[in-house]
């Protein structure tokens, strides 16, 4: 799975990030000893990534910079290179009254999960109480067993229609990072009504998603992924800093006057159908196959030839739990997918405390940012908007 992300390097930053805002001090020093701790358990975490060989290689102590303060709140994720540095970068910056962390982390050695396990290691080392675990980043226990059906209706569709991107302007390079967030009372009503409903809430974030790109593409079906995590399907136990994540990539209608409820509950019954058929392994179980016979050269090569780049993309990275860094404690959190160039719009979806953040983060110019975080303003306002909807 590290091989099949490597197809991205080159076309996007391949990393992504955990935002956390303090409510007092962070100690640099003693956060950079955290990281050397959790490195004992994570080494790859101190290592580049050598792409022709599929290894990592440990990069001397006197050599990590890893650490970067600066002064106000941070804004976006740093930005290096993990062929040549290492999988784990911070940001710290300190504010008029309190600080805020950035952590990224190749996405090369691990998915949002593993990322946010990342960050709790980091945050009890921080602490004086890092545990005695292992990281487990093998697949073997989840891909046992598994039987991956026939295509559904949507996935078909998907790939009729082909890639939708915005044609929104953007002549820059630069990275933005636009946050919109859902209050805990407003998601609490939210959470309420999905249950009434009997869907999920990602079934609702994904719902307004598909009506905002409606509109603005003037479409009657989107094409859009869901990133799935393997974890769920077998025991790889408590700690898991790796790329254990699959994808739905599907199609969804809607038709003219369609009510929200509506488009909701046929995103539910199309991801039902797909957990059922285990769609998310449709590409992962037989690149597995391969591997054991494929030479690396050969799967870098398929792997690039069934890269997937969609114009828009979905990421859900779930809730995340209580953080602190000895006195200070979290009072927001969010976490964010790759930096992506035009046309690719990204959204990412996280909870703290109760809120949900919806995230867009791209490379491009202030009229492109603006447009983007548009879109995610115009999803916020589907979900809200849903509570006065007639059940």
């Amino acid at each position: 799975m590290d091989l099949v992300e490597t197809a991205y390097m080159g076309r996007v930053r391949i990393t992504i990030f955990t935002h956390v805002f303090l409510n007092g001090r962070i100690d640099a020093a003693r956060l950079e000893d955290a990281v050397t701790q959790v490195g004992s358990i994570v080494p790859e975490t101190l290592c580049r990534i050598d792409v022709s060989h599929m290894r990592y290689v440990p990069i001397p102590p006197s050599a990590r910079t890893i650490l970067q303060e600066v002064q106000g709140e941070v804004q976006t994720g740093p930005v290096w290179d993990p062929k040549t540095d290492t999988q784990v970068k911070i940001l710290v910056g300190h504010g008029k009254d309190a600080d805020s962390i950035i952590v990224g982390m190749s996405h090369v050695l691990s998915d949002g999960i593993g990322l946010e396990q990342y960050v709790y290691l980091l945050a009890a080392a921080y602490n004086g109480n890092l545990p005695k675990v292992r990281n487990f980043r093998s697949l073997d226990p989840i891909l046992k067993g598994i039987h991956v059906g026939d295509p559904t209706d949507g996935e078909k569709t998907a790939a009729q229609i082909g890639d939708q991107p915005f044609s929104f302007p953007s002549s820059g390079n630069e990275p933005f990072c636009r946050c919109v967030t859902i209050p805990a009372p407003t998601m609490a009503l939210l959470h309420d009504k999905s249950r009434e409903m009997g869907v999920h809430l990602n079934d609702v974030f994904v719902a307004a998603c598909v009506r905002v790109a409606a509109r603005i593409l003037q479409v009657p079906v989107v094409r859009l992924p869901c990133p799935v995590d393997y974890r769920r399907f077998g025991d790889v136990g408590p700690l898991s800093v790796a790329n254990m994540s699959g994808l739905y990539l599907s199609s969804f209608p809607v038709g003219p006057g369609d009510s929200f409820s509506t488009t909701t509950q046929l995103v539910n019954r199309e991801i039902a159908e797909l957990r059922a058929r285990n769609r998310c392994f449709s590409t992962t179980v037989p690149f597995m196959s391969l591997a054991k016979v494929l030479p690396k050269s050969v799967l870098r090569w398929l792997s690039v030839k069934s890269y997937v780049k969609p114009a828009i993309t979905y990421s859900n990275f779930g809730v995340i739990k209580p953080l602190s860094f000895g006195e200070a404690q979290a009072v927001s959190a969010f976490m964010t997918g790759v930096y992506r160039p035009k046309p690719q719009c990204s959204l990412s979806v996280s909870s703290y405390q109760g809120a949900t953040s919806f995230v867009s983060t791209l490379l491009g110019d202030n009229a492109y940012a603006d447009a983007c975080e548009n879109v995610i303003r115009q999803i916020v306002q589907e979900c809200e908007s849903w509570l006065e909807e007639a059940s």
